[in-house]
């Protein structure tokens, strides 16, 4: 789509009507839920650069989500970090 389209572009599609009423109740169901969070040193994935840690909550219906936790090993005492969460049935990326 050319820029000057994009700029004034409208969508066709509306929020439903239960669309906050959806969103309020998952909302409500998550905070129910004890996060439960692990973090663990992940050395095949490590690098002299690169500490790498497996992370691990809690969500919706007790379902254990895993994501990798990415830091500099040279780093601040404070500093961004990567963390890469795969989507249900995806294959996630390796760091």
């Amino acid at each position: 789509m050319p820029k000057a389209v994009a700029a004034d572009y409208r969508s066709r599609l509306r929020k439903p009507d239960d669309f906050d009423a959806f969103w309020d109740d998952v909302e409500r169901q998550a905070s129910a839920i004890p996060l439960e969070p692990e973090v663990i040193p992940d050395p095949l994935r490590t690098s002299d650069d690169v500490e790498t840690f497996q992370v691990f909550y809690t969500s919706l219906e007790h379902i254990r989500i895993a994501a990798w936790y990415c830091r500099p090993v040279r780093r601040a005492a404070r500093t961004p970090a990567i963390m890469l969460l795969p989507g249900y049935q995806m294959d996630p990326p390796i760091p």
